[in-house]
């Protein structure tokens, strides 16, 4: 039983660092997508992109801001509803449904 536990500890240890150093470059990527999302929605032409990118910006903002991931999808359903674009649509209640379940609505 300790020869895998010693086994097991090298691995333990990699990850640890891994997640220690790697864990606040995503994390600041993430930041970084959902800033030039935000700044590019005014220039977004095309509606199926623009309802693309505004389930994208809720999908990556959840976990900062539930609130901020039910408006985007709110808003990006309505445009999918109205461009009977089903792949939006599904996307949007996925986001809606992600913000019901973090805010315990749900039920």
């Amino acid at each position: 039983m300790t020869a895998q536990v010693d086994n097991i500890l090298p691995i333990l240890r990699k990850l640890s660092f891994l997640m220690l150093f790697c864990l606040p470059t995503i994390a600041t990527a993430q930041i970084t997508e959902i800033r030039k999302l935000q700044s590019d929605l005014p220039k977004i032409t095309d509606s199926l992109k623009y309802v693309d990118a505004l389930n994208r910006l809720g999908l990556l903002i959840h976990t900062k801001s539930a609130d901020s991931c039910f408006y985007y999808g709110m808003k990006a359903q309505a445009i999918a509803d109205r461009l009977r674009y089903d792949k939006g649509r599904a996307e949007a209640m996925v986001n809606i449904a992600i913000t019901l379940t973090i805010k315990g609505s749900w039920a």
